[in-house]
């Protein structure tokens, strides 16, 4: 995860004088992703409704727009654009179009336990001037939980400190954190978006809506969606990818439409054509498809 795209979201409230506040991650120049009830009570008029801060960049606050928002049963997620562009810096992660690579989403599948992280600025971190701290958060995803709800629950035994506030939850302000996993070949894979806090008990329990759920869906294929990601130079669906975990397969699947060929299975809605495995235990290793003319 490249710790300079991570981005605190403040949004001005129509009902009250406190401003909202969530994490972020950046995931173009100047779009981030974020949990759409992050914006709940937006205020309109407001001079400057949602802003957005990059503290490892700067913590000056800048303008922003929001792009697109869903918020349902099983997704809760929205797109931000930094509108104000003077004195906005790039994060040197994103800085050269040219070299950086797309942002790569995944999908989970199989039964084993995943290891996940994410960084965001829960209220734990909160200092008594009021500057939020980040938190690492790292967890694991059982895909056997949580499955039927459509949604990703992140275990974590990792002990946290109290806010000092019964009732109050601990990680309140993580809501829009990007959950990551490693994709095996060294990078990350962008999976999952934070939504809420299930209070646990002990450790941490929190709950995610899965990237699948806005890359396969018609989410980000919206036209409204479509332009600002297109105009940072991304595709909808572009760089998704799938790991599975079962017990013999490592894993490995198409990277435009995201279907999984593991095991001699053809992609489906995808134009790549196989060729026969060259086999290493499971048969896993499989030669580059030619083309891909399926959509993510």
């Amino acid at each position: 995860m490249e710790l300079d795209r991570r981005a605190q979201i403040r949004v001005s409230k129509a009902s009250t004088k406190e401003r909202g506040f969530g994490s972020g991650y950046l995931i173009a120049p100047r779009l981030v992703l974020t949990a759409a009830h992050v914006l709940e009570g937006l205020d309109q008029t407001a001079p400057e409704p949602v802003t957005v801060c990059v503290p490892d960049t700067s913590e000056r606050e800048f303008a922003a727009t929001v792009r697109w928002q869903s918020w349902n049963e099983k997704v809760d997620a929205a797109l931000v654009e930094v509108t104000d562009d003077d004195g906005w810096l790039t994060p040197q992660s994103l800085a050269d179009p040219l070299a950086r690579p797309p942002q790569r989403y995944g999908l989970l599948i199989g039964t084993r336990p995943h290891p996940v992280t994410a960084f965001g600025f829960p209220r734990m971190q909160k200092d008594p001037d009021g500057v939020r701290l980040d938190e690492q958060l790292t967890g694991h995803i059982s895909p056997g939980t949580g499955a039927l709800a459509g949604r990703y629950e992140i275990s974590s035994t990792a002990p946290t400190p109290s806010t000092g506030s019964q009732g109050d939850s601990r990680w309140a302000g993580t809501s829009g954190a990007a959950l990551l996993t490693d994709d095996g070949l060294g990078g990350d894979m962008l999976c999952g978006v934070v939504r809420r806090d299930r209070q646990a008990g002990a450790g941490a329990r929190l709950t995610a809506t899965p990237a699948s759920h806005l890359l396969r869906g018609r989410s980000l294929s919206e036209p409204r969606v479509r332009f600002p990601l297109v105009r940072h130079g991304m595709a909808a669906g572009e760089g998704v990818s799938v790991r599975c975990w079962s017990r013999r397969c490592g894993g490995g699947g198409c990277r435009r439409c995201g279907r999984c060929w593991n095991r001699g299975r053809r992609p489906r809605r995808c134009g790549w054509k196989t060729s026969k495995p060259s086999w290493s235990g499971c048969g896993r290793l499989w030669r580059r498809p030619k083309r891909c003319s399926g959509a993510g």
